[in-house]
């Protein structure tokens, strides 16, 4: 309960602080990479998921620039 609530508070962030999150991405991105390699069962993958759903829906544009740079 304590991850699934953790989960949605980091997705009201990433939705409501664009601006702030944006610089950050792509340590996010790694952390949350690493984070899914290290733990596989159901409510990590299902809480990881959405972290990585909302990231590439809310910020395709600046992972398509940062991999372009």
């Amino acid at each position: 309960m304590v991850q699934e609530a953790a989960c949605t508070a980091f997705s009201v962030i990433l939705i409501t602080k664009r601006e702030k999150v944006e610089p950050f991405l792509y340590d996010i991105f790694i952390i949350a990479v690493n984070v899914f390699k290290k733990h596989k069962n159901g409510t990590d993958i299902l809480n990881l998921y959405e972290i990585f759903s909302l990231l590439t829906e809310n910020f395709e544009e600046a992972f398509r620039n940062e991999a372009i740079s």
